[in-house]
């Protein structure tokens, strides 16, 4: 039972269990934050079904969107760049990808990583031959 209640209490955000020393507050907070866990995944599930529907209104969209085999989404526009954003562990890899002097500005893609919930944990630019690559692993913000 030690074993288990301290595999627990490793999964849990240490902020949440600041000051408490019982079991039975351990267990409280794991559940608070199971059930804060699946909030946020009803909110990010009917936010992808929004945006898959929006998008899917859009015959425009309709042929610039595609489906890649790893399960994430590609997005290209008209000037050869393309952001890519598929399942990672605990959160997405965000993939931008551009021609020499033409693409995405990091900071708006950033700023729209933030804006649906995430954080960026790790970022690594590239370039091969003429195009440039920026690859980001983002997890979920634990409020």
């Amino acid at each position: 039972m030690s074993t288990l209640h301290s595999s627990l209490i490793s999964l849990l955000p240490h902020h949440s269990l600041k000051g408490k020393r019982s079991m039975s507050d351990h267990m409280g907070e794991a559940v608070n934050y199971i059930k804060h866990l699946e909030s946020n995944i009803g909110e990010l599930s009917s936010k992808r079904d929004k945006l898959k529907r929006s998008s899917s209104s859009s015959a425009v969209d309709q042929q610039q969107h595609s489906t890649n085999t790893t399960g994430g989404s590609r997005r290209r526009n008209g000037s050869g760049s393309s952001v890519t954003v598929r399942p990672h562990s605990a959160g997405v890899e965000v993939v931008t990808s551009s021609d020499k002097g033409g693409g995405f500005e990091l900071s708006r893609v950033v700023e729209a990583v933030i804006q649906e919930g995430f954080d960026v944990t790790s970022c690594v630019s590239t370039q091969r031959q003429a195009r440039f690559y920026n690859t980001m692993q983002c997890q979920v913000r634990i409020s």
